[in-house]
């Protein structure tokens, strides 16, 4: 079955299982902004440059908080998951070298890169 395919809610599913295996927590700050954001940069197909104007502020809404926290959260996140995640096992899904121990993606880069993991990972079952 094809990702397309799959409901709202088990897309959801699908985004917070592959962010758990790259060793994102759920008590991290900054994951259900981040969660929220990569379905919505998938369900809409948001372009690169559309996240910061559009998808933050999508997000801020849902949750009641502002674009800069939302976007200030995300990145935390970032570079939490890049000093204490597995960083390692996102390099080795994309079998390319993603990270970097002293040089961290941007959230922007992140989410994107998480949707094409997404549209990757779950195209290939």
């Amino acid at each position: 079955m094809d990702i397309t395919d799959k409901t709202d809610r088990e897309i959801k599913i699908i985004i917070t299982e592959l962010m758990i295996k790259i060793g994102c927590k759920p008590n991290m700050i900054g994951f259900h902004y981040s969660r929220v954001a990569i379905f919505y940069i998938y369900k809409h197909n948001y372009k690169y440059g559309k996240i910061t104007t559009e998808v933050y502020g999508k997000v801020a809404e849902e949750f009641k908080v502002t674009p800069h926290m939302v976007q200030n959260s995300i990145r935390i996140f970032v570079n939490n998951l890049c000093s204490k995640g597995k960083p390692e096992e996102l390099n080795s899904m994309f079998k390319m070298r993603i990270y970097k121990p002293l040089d961290p993606p941007t959230s922007c880069e992140f989410l994107s890169l998480m949707v094409e993991l997404l549209k990757r990972y779950y195209h290939e079952q």
